[in-house]
């Protein structure tokens, strides 16, 4: 059962989030900051990461550097999720370690046919 750690601090979307995701047979950890996802990533050792790019603490870009900082976790795909990312937050993230970006809104079906994929390429 692959592990996916969700960060995002819309409370609903991250319930919509790990509602489809355990549906769909992936064992989910959420977090709403920056700050608890490094500790959520730091125990809970997720095969995949979905995170926003704008949170409270942490930037998307920050966040992405630390989670490629810990220990086995360089290789995880990072998904960046996002409805206000200028380009320059985008870049700034997708070089510091994110393999793709999917635009909010969007349709659970969307999210998980592009976590399936990046699961895949591990």
């Amino acid at each position: 059962m692959p592990k996916v750690l969700i960060v995002d601090d819309q409370p609903e979307l991250l319930e919509m989030m790990r509602a489809g995701l355990n549906l769909s047979g992936h064992q989910v950890c959420a977090a709403s900051s920056g700050q608890a996802a490094m500790y959520a990533a730091s125990h809970f050792w997720p095969d995949l990461v979905i995170m926003d790019v704008n949170m409270p603490g942490l930037s998307g870009a920050a966040l992405c550097a630390e989670l490629r900082h810990l220990a086995g976790a360089n290789k995880i795909p990072i998904l960046l999720i996002s409805s206000m990312a200028t380009a320059e937050q985008l870049q700034a993230t997708l070089q510091a370690g994110a393999r793709e970006y999917l635009r909010k809104p969007f349709e659970i079906g969307h999210l998980l046919q592009r976590v399936d994929a990046l699961l895949s390429q591990v």
